[in-house]
């Protein structure tokens, strides 16, 4: 390998491994550091990960009410995992977002539980 500020031949070996061209990179008059230089990271290539946009109250709240839903009804944590779980959330989310400028009550937005076994015996 050859230097184009020291014009020297930087031998590479085995037995020497890199230490010639680390030898070389200290002695080096050639002191301007090009955009070689250094070894790029993740971070170069991906940026970091964003801080949630979420409020920490409302996560909280979320939580809390996310841990009594399954102390109540007798539901494992990992409900919430599931595709249905996260279909209805996104559901009643996007449901109080339309109707933001009035108050409903949850207890009208959800289907009576007749209301399934009544579709259910209807098939």
């Amino acid at each position: 390998m050859c230097c184009d500020a020291y014009k020297g031949l930087l031998l590479h070996s085995s037995l020497n491994d890199t230490n010639n061209l680390r030898t070389h990179v200290k002695s080096c008059p050639k002191k301007e550091k090009s955009s070689f230089a250094y070894q790029k990271t993740v971070h170069d290539f991906y940026s970091p990960l964003k801080s949630s946009p979420i409020p920490r109250e409302i996560k909280f709240s979320v939580t809390e009410a996310c841990t009594e839903f399954c102390a109540l009804d007798a539901r494992a944590f990992d409900v919430m995992r599931g595709d249905g779980f996260k279909n209805l959330a996104k559901t009643l989310f996007d449901a109080d977002r339309a109707t933001s400028t009035s108050s409903i009550e949850i207890t009208d937005l959800l289907p009576h539980p007749t209301y399934f076994m009544n579709k259910i015996i209807s098939k």
